[in-house]
């Protein structure tokens, strides 16, 4: 029996993003269709992208509302994209009972995060967020039960990215590293390998 035939499948994630919204909304059906019948671990990155330039602001809470609904009837965790639409993203995400909620790439203020940490989610540090003083800020008073890292589509080597959190939580990475496998398998238990 060969290793792969005994570990799951690689998780994935599907699911439309923020900027594919408008083209998104006239096959939404559809896509939610082949959003239940792909075997997804999680939907995303899903959420709402209110920068400049991206004011298709209707069709992307249409979109995430049924990615939310269907995430939620599926028993799926959502892996989130938000720019510039924290309120309006907090509030739609407090309809639904999702199993896990995962603040993709995040930057926010400390405020924000203490909000995110109170509603029970999950952020997800990459290196944007490293560049980000009031992040940063937000990070060190962040309970590692809450936390996963990431490198994006960045080219940073994930061990970089270990390397950068663990010195600013003041946190050897090998702890780090546990306690970010033990957040992947409470998020994705079917997928830990023991």
């Amino acid at each position: 029996m060969g290793y792969d035939s005994v570990l799951p499948p690689a998780p994935f994630s599907a699911g439309i993003h923020p900027w594919d919204a408008t083209e998104a909304c006239h096959r939404l059906p559809e896509l939610l269709q082949q959003l239940k019948r792909c075997g997804a671990a999680a939907v995303g990155e899903i959420g709402l992208d209110h920068a400049s330039g991206r004011r298709n602001e209707s069709c992307q809470t249409t979109v995430l509302t049924a990615q939310l609904q269907s995430a939620s009837a599926l028993r799926l965790p959502v892996i989130i994209h938000c720019v510039k639409a924290f309120e309006l993203l907090m509030e739609l995400l407090a309809a639904y009972s999702l199993p896990a909620v995962i603040f993709h790439g995040y930057t926010g203020s400390p405020q924000q995060t203490e909000r995110l940490f109170a509603a029970g989610y999950y952020l997800s540090v990459g290196p944007i967020s490293l560049r980000s003083p009031k992040t940063e800020a937000s990070l060190r008073e962040a309970p590692l039960h809450r936390l996963f890292i990431e490198t994006d589509d960045s080219d940073v080597p994930i061990e970089q990215m270990y390397t950068a959190v663990g010195a600013l939580l003041n946190i050897p990475v090998p702890e780090l590293k546990a306690d970010i496998y033990q957040n992947f398998k409470t998020v994705f238990p079917d997928y830990g390998v023991a």
